[in-house]
């Protein structure tokens, strides 16, 4: 493995890892995503990108395959951090008042004082993600607030595993080589990676299960409430993405539109659907110019890392990536975007399925995810699957992918060649 070691002055830096690699801070002070890197721990990586900031002189050592771009501090994301903490500050104080005073009490179908619901939008490979981290963690940074951290993008999913809407509850700045893997998300199981006219319905359907659950959140904890949240968007920006993002502005009740990529089209199309004299403010965000152009294989090959980091764990963290079997007469297979049951013989081999918490069929329309599983094998009376921990199926119905098929042989090679077997 390449080792490099650089000294830098005040800049920024944006490493990609083409496979596996590591950083380490030996002196000075650095940010990732706004949080402060720790000196002499080494963060492990694998097949990303890393948006280093060098605040003062620092000193690092670098491991791996990797490319690199150097450019000045950008201080977009801290004037735009500025501008939504402003927002929260007087959610805040409202939020005090309305405890205080003697209306404290909700009522059913009221929501507590909101703060900013910031929705990112913008073309593949513009720094939606990035941004998204970035104002989370600058965010939770002071201890002041908490954010729901929100993911409606399907196809590169930055919570849980791709093909999923999800929502995590963040109350203190996210590790940079964890990432979400450490938190307890709230996850809804779509089962593809693209949504088109035919799963247009069943894609919003589990986003608006996902919005009245984070308002749910909002109601009972007020620094959730005031807080707000933060939500990450697909990369479509077509005339049906438009459409959708209007749809997901009315669902999470955005009040901040940010458009990333300096995309004036977008933006002027947005101002338009959002309507002049609407409560929705649209702001521009420059593209991250360090930022490596990533294609369709890229893309694909960053969505089998994340499914196989849901089952193998992180650097850090190891899981047990454990095969077992189970009867196929105690389980129901559902068909993850029609819901349509699927008989044994018509489950693919490796597909990821999502077990939710719902004990009939009717419920497992809407119910949040309990965990996931790679089903290997399933014949008329027994099915292999895997998981990440050793257990029996919680709950009977199975929401089974159409399109993504988990990466088994980098399960195994992660796992150096050993996969977990139930006794």
């Amino acid at each position: 493995m390449v080792h490099t070691s650089f000294s830098l002055d005040a800049c920024s830096v944006f490493f990609y890892f083409e496979g596996r690699g590591s950083l380490v801070v030996t002196s000075g002070l650095a940010h990732v995503y706004g949080v402060p890197l720790r000196i002499n721990f080494r963060y492990q990586f694998d097949g990303c990108g890393v948006p280093l900031e060098v605040v003062s002189s620092v000193n690092l050592d670098v491991k791996g395959s990797f490319t690199y771009k150097q450019d000045q501090i950008p201080t977009a994301p801290y004037v735009l951090h500025s501008q939504i903490h402003r927002k929260r500050e007087k959610a805040g104080l409202q939020g005090l008042l309305q405890v205080q005073s003697e209306q404290s009490v909700l009522k059913d179908g009221d929501l507590p004082v909101l703060g900013p619901r910031v929705m990112v939008i913008g073309a593949h490979n513009t720094g939606k993600t990035t941004l998204c981290r970035t104002l989370v963690n600058l965010g939770v940074k002071l201890g002041q607030h908490s954010i729901a951290y929100i993911d409606v993008n399907v196809d590169q999913q930055s919570i849980t595993c791709p093909g999923s809407v999800s929502a995590s509850f963040i109350e203190a700045p996210v590790s940079l080589d964890e990432g979400f893997g450490t938190t307890m998300p709230l996850s809804f199981f779509f089962g593809d990676t693209r949504v088109d006219q035919t799963s247009r319905k069943r894609y919003l359907d589990l986003c608006a299960e996902l919005a009245h659950a984070t308002d749910s959140v909002a109601r009972q904890r007020l620094l959730f409430s005031t807080g707000g949240a933060v939500i990450n968007t697909m990369g479509s920006t077509a005339e049906f993405g438009i459409d959708l993002l209007m749809e997901l502005c009315s669902l999470f009740a955005v009040t901040d539109v940010v458009v990333c990529g300096s995309d004036a089209k977008l933006e002027n199309d947005m101002y338009n659907a959002v309507g002049i004299g609407s409560s929705v403010s649209v702001m521009g965000f420059p593209k991250y110019t360090q930022m490596l152009p990533r294609d369709e294989n890229t893309l694909a090959a960053a969505r089998d890392r994340q499914l196989a980091s849901y089952f193998i764990g992180t650097a850090h963290s190891p899981l047990l990536f454990a095969r077992q079997t189970a009867r196929v007469d105690e389980v129901s297979f559902l068909h993850a975007l029609t819901l349509r049951p699927l008989a044994w013989n018509e489950v693919p081999v490796n597909r990821l399925a999502a077990v939710v918490w719902a004990d009939t069929a009717e419920q497992a329309a809407s119910a949040n995810v309990a965990g996931f599983v790679v089903l290997f094998e399933v014949g008329k009376s027994f099915f292999s699957f895997a998981s990440p921990s050793m257990g029996p199926v919680p709950k009977p119905f199975l929401l089974v992918s159409p399109t993504l098929c988990v990466p088994v042989e980098c399960l195994v090679a992660a796992k150096g060649g050993r996969v977990g077997t139930a006794e």
